[in-house]
């Protein structure tokens, strides 16, 4: 179905819980782009990560864009380790990337809930913002 309502678009997804959520990335087929396999976040028996990350080039620009759904109810800890890791990856390869998504983490707690803390303390120490 979303081949036919989105021509021109490659489209790339991750869906491991249900039908009704997961993650779904549409790309231009104007850019050059595949599957960066080493840098998919691992799920954990309680931590449930759904993500895609893919390699886009044009011309001699290089970048990592992501997606990632963390399932509310699941170990942020165990969310926010493996998230350093793959920001430890990028890090070493020195490529600019965007992950937009879910992850189900309340930040307004930043000062009162340890776990809320460390992964914003996490992003921060890799440079990172987080949006809403």
């Amino acid at each position: 179905m979303y081949h036919s309502m989105f021509a021109g678009y490659t489209f790339y997804y991750d869906l491991i819980m249900s039908s009704s959520v997961g993650v779904l990335v549409f790309m231009s087929k104007t850019l050059n782009h595949g599957i960066f396999y080493d840098l998919k976040i691992a799920s954990a028996p309680d931590c449930t990560i759904e993500n895609v990350q893919l390699d886009i080039s044009k011309n001699s620009k290089r970048y990592m864009i992501g997606g990632i759904y963390r399932h509310p109810g699941r170990n942020v800890e165990i969310f926010t380790d493996q998230v350093e890791k793959q920001l430890d990856k990028l890090k070493k390869m020195k490529l600019p990337f965007l992950v937009a998504g879910d992850i189900n983490i309340d930040l307004m707690k930043y000062g009162t809930h340890h776990v809320s803390s460390s992964h914003v303390e996490n992003l921060l120490l890799h440079n990172c913002c987080h949006a809403h």
